[in-house]
C-alpha cells in the first residue's frame, strides 16, 4: 500500500458511491486512451455502498488504495478510534509530487478529511486538486433550505478541528428530508457535468462536460455479464422506489401499486429497484405481480450492461433517472404522482431538469404513454469525449511528474 509511480502522469480518483466511481472509471479510461503515461489511482473507503460490491470497476485503475470507513457519529468515543484509523491508512499513501487528484463535493466526513489531506500537500508536493460535480442543481438555494441546527453543530464538532472550518447540514424547508450539506473547499480545478451547478470556490471552471461513462458504449460493452435478469430482446421498465423516506409520505407503498397495476395492464414486464440504503422487504409492502432487483446490483451497471432491454427508468429526484437520460434510456419522472410536500416536489422537479428528456407524468393514465416512446440514441462521437478531457487536463498536465 502507497506506492506511488514517479515516472508516470499520477491521477489520483476519490469517492464514497457506485455513480461516482462508474464517473471515475470513465474519466480513467479516456485518460488511458489519450495517453498511456497516465498512471491513474483509485482510492477507495469502505463505505456500505461500494464495499464488496464494485470489484468490476477496479480494472480502469492501475493502482487501488482501499481505506477503511468513518462518518459523523453522535458518540464520540466509538466514533474517534474510526477517524484515527482512517487518517493512519490515508497518510499511509505516498502522493507522488506534481500529481493531480479528482474528488466530489463534500458531504461526508471521509470527503472532507481527504479535502483536508489533499489542500495540506498542495504547497508540499505541488499536487492539484480538482472537484467534480455531477448532481447539483440549486438545491442549496435559501428559498428552499432549512438549517437543521443539531446536524449542523454535530458536523461542525468534528469539522472544526479536523479540517478548520464548519459543516452545514439542510433539509428541505417544510418537511424532514434532511440530506443537503455544505462547507466551503476551494480547489484548483471545478468540473462540472452536464448542467450541475458547483458549491466550491474554484480558480477555473469547466461546465457542461458530458458524462464520460459515454465512453463505455464504445467498443465492447465490459459491463454485459448480469446473467439471467432482462431477456435478450425484450422490452424492460425499471421502476424506482425508496424504502428509506417512504414511511414519511403518505400512502406511498398505496400509490406505487397503482402504479404497478396500471404499467402491467399495458403488459410492460416490470422491475423494481429500492434505494440501496433502504432495508424495506419489499415482498412485503408490494402485493402486485413485480420483479425485485437484489439491492447488491448498482442501478448504473444494468444501464450499461442493458441498455438496449431497458423501455424506461420511472422514479423521481433521483440520480438514476439523471443517469439514464445522459446514456440515452428513457427516463421517466413520477414526482407528481406521489403525495410529496410542494417544496420537495419543487426540489425533485429542479433536480430531473439536469436531464436529457426526462419525461414528467402527471397522472396515472399518462403512464399509458410509455409504450409509444420511441428509442433513443445519444450520438456522442469517442473523439469528442477524448477532445474535451485532453483539453480539461491540458492545464494539469504542466505539474504532473514526468
Amino acid at each position: 500500500m502507497g506506492e506511488r509511480v514517479e515516472s508516470k502522469k499520477n491521477v489520483y480518483f476519490y469517492c464514497c458511491i457506485g455513480g461516482d466511481l462508474l464517473i471515475c472509471a470513465g474519466i480513467s479510461k479516456i485518460l488511458k486512451g489519450l495517453d498511456q503515461n497516465y498512471h491513474t489511482v483509485l482510492v477507495l473507503p469502505a463505505h456500505v455502498r461500494v464495499k464488496g460490491k464494485m470489484e468490476r470497476y477496479y480494472h480502469f485503475f492501475d493502482q487501488l488504495e482501499e481505506l477503511p470507513y468513518c462518518s459523523f457519529g453522535y458518540n464520540i468515543f466509538k466514533t474517534l478510534p474510526k477517524i484515527v484509523r482512517f487518517l493512519k491508512a490515508l497518510n499511509n499513501i505516498r502522493f507522488a509530487p506534481g500529481s493531480v487528484c479528482f474528488m466530489f463535493d463534500v458531504y461526508d466526513l471521509t470527503e472532507l478529511l481527504f479535502y483536508r489531506k489533499i489542500r495540506n500537500l498542495k504547497k508540499k508536493i505541488r499536487i492539484r486538486l480538482n472537484i467534480l460535480t455531477a448532481f447539483n442543481n440549486g438545491e442549496l438555494e435559501k428559498n428552499r433550505k432549512e438549517l437543521v441546527i443539531k446536524g449542523t453543530v454535530l458536523k461542525s464538532l468534528y469539522a472544526l478541528p479536523l479540517a478548520h472550518q464548519f459543516f452545514y447540514e439542510y433539509k428541505t424547508r417544510g418537511t424532514n428530508f434532511v440530506g443537503l450539506h455544505s462547507t466551503r473547499t476551494r480547489c484548483d480545478l471545478q468540473v462540472c457535468i452536464k448542467q450541475s451547478k458547483y458549491q466550491s470556490v474554484p480558480d477555473q471552471v469547466i461546465r457542461q462536460v458530458n458524462y464520460p461513462p459515454n465512453i463505455f458504449f464504445s467498443g465492447k460493452n465490459e459491463f454485459e455479464t448480469q446473467e439471467g435478469l432482462f431477456d435478450k430482446g425484450t422490452q424492460n421498465i425499471i421502476l424506482l422506489v425508496d424504502g428509506t423516506i417512504a414511511h414519511q409520505i403518505k400512502d406511498y407503498w398505496e400509490d406505487t401499486g397503482t402504479m404497478i397495476r396500471k404499467l402491467r395492464m399495458n403488459g410492460y414486464e416490470l422491475f423494481l429497484k429500492d434505494h440501496p440504503l433502504s432495508t424495506v422487504r419489499l415482498q412485503d409492502v408490494i402485493t402486485e405481480e413485480v420483479k425485485i432487483i437484489p439491492g447488491k446490483l448498482h442501478i448504473e451497471e444494468l444501464f450499461l450492461g442493458y441498455k438496449d432491454e431497458i423501455k424506461a427508468i420511472c422514479g423521481y429526484g433521483s440520480t438514476a433517472l439523471l443517469t439514464a437520460s445522459w446514456l440515452g434510456i428513457h427516463a421517466v419522472d413520477l414526482s407528481a404522482l406521489y403525495h410529496f410536500p410542494e417544496l420537495l416536489k419543487e426540489r425533485f422537479r429542479i433536480f430531473v431538469s439536469m436531464g436529457e428528456n426526462i419525461r414528467t407524468v402527471y397522472s396515472v393514465d399518462q403512464l399509458d404513454n410509455i409504450g409509444q416512446l420511441t428509442d433513443r440514441e445519444i450520438s456522442l462521437p469517442v473523439s469528442e469525449l477524448y477532445q474535451e478531457w485532453e483539453n480539461i487536463m491540458m492545464g494539469q498536465t504542466t505539474n504532473l511528474a514526468r
